[in-house]
């Protein structure tokens, strides 16, 4: 005898969601061209059924995720606006913290992700950077990791993977991976870190920078797998817990 199935409920959206998301596929349908000025909100609120305190709160969601740009004033309005990789890596960002923080994605997701994307990363680097770049990661490399603070070092290693990620000429894999070692910096417990841990991180950046200048991809992701290798059991060292309170028991 077959059991029946239990189908949950679909997600009711609130009227203002509605009102963004049929917007937002607009957008992104390409039916609201970049530059497009949108109706203003008494057109919209008519045009939607809904009131304009509904309309402003979808209007608000698109604007606050980059999808449109609105002015005040006599001549001010809403357009479509084109999303910077600076403003989507942020919005990214975000929301890749939130889901850290609610426990829906772990510590171990977040570095496969990141070996996954930064291993041709730099392999793309070493075929594709140009004297610019070079410079660049050289102004980033520590020669005494133990002469500089331990903020300083973070922010050093921070701008190497940076440029690397810049170098490698994709600018998706850079918008991808930016937000991912960003979140896992903010979790890093920096005081824990240990001279040891920032003198192994300076010489593989050297080993890594060596590579890319001399336009080896093979030398490059295979220094870049063994730096993020290593980097595995020192975060799970000194990763920072979840701040968020455990549930009450009943």
């Amino acid at each position: 005898m077959n059991e029946s199935r239990v189908i949950p409920p679909p997600t009711i959206l609130n009227a203002s969601a509605q009102v963004a998301q049929h917007l937002r596929g607009m957008i992104v349908r390409g039916e609201l061209p970049l530059g497009t000025k949108l109706p203003t909100e008494l057109e919209l609120a008519e045009s939607f059924g809904v009131s304009r305190a509904t309309v402003r709160e979808a209007l608000r969601t698109l604007g606050a995720q980059n999808m449109i740009r609105t002015t005040r004033g006599a001549h001010g309005g809403s357009q479509v606006a084109a999303p910077s990789l600076g403003s989507m890596t942020e919005v990214l960002q975000s929301n890749l913290a939130l889901l850290l923080e609610a426990d829906d994605v772990t510590l171990s997701d977040f570095l496969e992700a990141r070996q996954t994307l930064e291993v041709p990363a730099v392999r793309l680097a070493a075929e594709n950077r140009s004297d610019a770049d070079l410079a660049r990661l050289e102004e980033t490399l520590v020669e005494d990791a133990g002469a500089l603070s331990t903020g300083d070092q973070f922010e050093l290693h921070r701008d190497f993977h940076a440029t690397i990620l810049d170098a490698c000429g994709n600018r998706l894999l850079a918008l991808a991976t930016q937000p991912i070692f960003v979140v896992l910096q903010t979790r890093v417990a920096r005081s824990r870190a240990s001279p040891d841990f920032q003198a192994s991180i300076t010489r593989d950046h050297h080993a890594i920078a060596d590579a890319v200048r001399e336009g080896d991809p093979d030398r490059a992701a295979r220094e870049m797998e063994q730096h993020l290798n290593l980097l595995r059991s020192h975060y799970e060292r000194i990763w920072e817990p979840s701040t968020r309170e455990p549930p009450r028991s009943p």
